[in-house]
């Protein structure tokens, strides 16, 4: 996963950008980034995000880098 993708995430994650989205389909702006790029959860490729290990991986890289 490329960097790009990471930050596409946490500022979803983040901003809760999906709350109040209708179904997987509805498209949402990502928050925080100078050009306005869409996507829907549905299109979103990091649903692997959903798997525990990883996801607690990915909150520990999170908050280790968040500190720095």
């Amino acid at each position: 996963m490329c960097a790009f993708c990471l930050l596409c995430q946490h500022n979803i994650e983040r901003f809760n950008a999906y709350d109040g989205v209708a179904n997987d389909h509805e498209l949402v702006v990502v928050p925080g980034l100078e050009k306005r790029i869409e996507v829907s959860r549905a299109q979103a490729f990091w649903l692997f995000w959903e798997i525990p290990e990883f996801k607690k991986f990915a909150d520990d890289v999170e908050q280790v880098f968040g500190q720095g």
